[in-house]
């Protein structure tokens, strides 16, 4: 091959070695040079953060620790009782109401009476919050007063009162002791000697009161003869004549003013003339 062939063949090569080049560079945009005055901005950073919710119970929870507050209640103790009144009637001696904390707390409350016929369990106590308590409340019937009775009892506590009603009334019937007739035995009226006897007894009440005897001259009907009082609480009526043989009751009735009656009864013999 002469030189000429040659040079020919190395120029057609590098010509198409330099269009191979040239398009390949063509796919790259060029890097702009750098240079301390003007530095390449650092790419902006990024940060995500994610929050989870456990879930109690979820076989998903991770490890991450859960804190829960315990559910507390809030206010001061508040008390509600369970009644407005108590009553005893006329011959109960004990009753009682509930006391209750419907606040957030324990609290004290106290209890006091107008009466001291009203008896107390105690002067007080706490309650947990949420809780009743029973109160119980006796009457003294040995010292109370015949008639009505009209009392409070009164519920205290930080913040609040509450007062019940106690009501109720006392029956004393009058109470008749060694009822006899001064003589047992009398005449029958007519000839006879002596028709009439003493009737006597001691009687005692809590209230003023009246008494009588009722009896039958001829053991039909009846008469009324009021007692008298001569001391010592000894009460007395004189009855007769008797006007047939027999044997006669004398009843003794007292009723007091505010209508409670008691009684006894006397027998008294009625015979012939000797």
């Amino acid at each position: 091959m002469t030189e000429t062939a040659k040079l020919a063949i190395y120029g057609v090569v590098a010509v198409v070695v330099g269009l191979i080049g040239l398009a390949i560079a063509s796919q790259f945009e060029p890097l702009q040079a750098s240079s301390s005055d003007n530095p390449v901005a650092a790419p902006e950073v990024v940060t995500t953060t994610t929050s989870t919710t456990a879930v109690v119970g979820s076989p998903t929870t991770s490890a991450t620790a859960v804190s829960q507050s315990p559910t507390t209640q809030s206010g001061p103790a508040a008390f509600t009782v369970s009644v407005e009144s108590v009553d005893f009637g006329d011959d109960a001696t004990t009753g009682g109401f509930e006391i209750t904390n419907t606040g957030g707390q324990t609290g004290a409350f106290t209890v006091t009476t107008s009466s001291e016929v009203v008896l107390l369990a105690s002067g007080g106590g706490e309650v947990a919050p949420g809780e009743t308590v029973e109160f119980p409340v006796g009457l003294d019937r040995d010292v109370i007063e015949e008639g009505e009775l009209e009392a409070t009892v009164t519920v205290a506590w930080d913040g609040g009162t509450h007062t019940i009603a106690i009501t109720g009334s006392q029956v004393d019937n009058p109470i008749i002791h060694n009822p006899q007739a001064s003589p047992s035995q009398v005449q029958v009226d007519g000839d006879c000697v002596g028709g009439r006897t003493t009737i006597s007894a001691r009687i005692r009440d809590t209230s003023e009161f009246t008494g009588v005897v009722r009896w039958s001259p001829d053991g039909g009907g009846s008469r009324e003869t009021e007692m008298v009082h001569s001391g010592n609480e000894i009460y007395e009526a004189e009855i007769g004549p008797f006007t047939a043989v027999g044997s006669r009751e004398a009843r003794i009735v007292a009723t007091d003013a505010l209508g409670n009656a008691g009684g006894a009864t006397v027998t008294v013999t009625v015979t012939d003339c000797a």
